[in-house]
């Protein structure tokens, strides 16, 4: 699992905090942290904390960009959390519902409720109007 606290020290704090949300984002979407992320207008602290993980200045334009992949071979080599970003941020945020799977889960709930006024306006038609 690595050492959490050197984790919350390095990407738990509140100049990482829009790019920690902004990757839950992504986990709850079902898309993968891979590729880049980018964050409009970022300030000096937000510029410094991503210079200190990927040990490198990450640019002086309107936006900062960060690889996640870097990010990841980075956690994963350093062993603030040697299992990877995804599983880094469910350890500073708590677990991540994947927005399809719940939609999914409401969805067969809806039907499991519904089946018994399905079946009784399959079977008395003369209620079919009403229980649809």
């Amino acid at each position: 699992m690595g050492d959490p606290d050197r984790l919350r020290r390095q990407l738990g704090g509140s100049a990482t905090a829009r790019l920690v949300q902004r990757l839950r984002s992504r986990i709850a979407r079902g898309q993968p942290l891979t590729g880049t992320l980018s964050l409009a207008e970022p300030s000096p602290e937000e510029r410094r904390a991503v210079e200190g993980l990927l040990g490198r200045p990450p640019g002086r334009g309107g936006s900062l960009t960060v690889n996640l992949d870097e990010l990841d071979r980075v956690l994963r080599r350093s062993g603030l959390h040697p299992a990877g970003l995804a599983a880094a941020v469910r350890t500073l945020t708590g677990e991540v519902a994947v927005l399809a799977d719940v939609r999914a889960a409401e969805a067969a709930s809806w039907r499991a409720a519904l089946a018994p006024l399905t079946a009784l306006g399959e079977r008395r038609t003369e209620l079919a109007a009403w229980c649809a």
